[in-house]
């Protein structure tokens, strides 16, 4: 019996995680970022709560926030805050702008893991360089 639960065990721990995806809006009641009535209000949020390969999508609308990533994510702006997890390709940037907004407080995206971006404008960063910092990282932003 010992081996088995030791082999279960073991396997368990070996199969990959299933990345999630994330929701914001800023109508969401900020409960867990699971549909759009509990997206995250900010992005921030969801980017504390996410892990190594989620996608965080988000709502249109201006988000004021400097952001720091913790893994290698996703963001994905230009939805409409309606779309199904099957409806990834409905999102529509140019209908749904999409902004981070720094508030010249210093970057706007400090990217310390693997990052992708698309969908977003990024503006009023303040700082030495561009609007983002990329720290031992790959940045892919569109």
């Amino acid at each position: 019996m010992r081996f088995y639960c030791t082999a279960a065990l073991l396997l368990n721990l070996a199969l990959p995680a299933q990345s999630a995806t994330l929701l914001v809006s800023k109508t969401g009641d900020g409960t867990n970022g699971l549909t759009w009535p509990t997206a995250f209000q900010e992005i921030g949020a969801a980017i504390t709560a996410s892990s190594t390969g989620d996608e965080i999508w988000v709502k249109g609308g201006r988000y004021v926030e400097n952001l720091t990533t913790t893994s290698p994510i996703t963001l994905l702006g230009g939805f409409e805050g309606t779309e199904e997890f099957d409806e990834r390709d409905l999102r529509n940037p140019e209908e749904n702008p999409t902004i981070i907004d720094g508030n010249k407080l210093g970057s706007v995206l400090v990217v310390n893991h693997d990052l992708q971006v698309d969908g977003f404008t990024i503006t009023k960063g303040k700082g030495s360089g561009c609007l983002n910092a990329v720290v031992n990282s790959r940045a892919r932003i569109n």
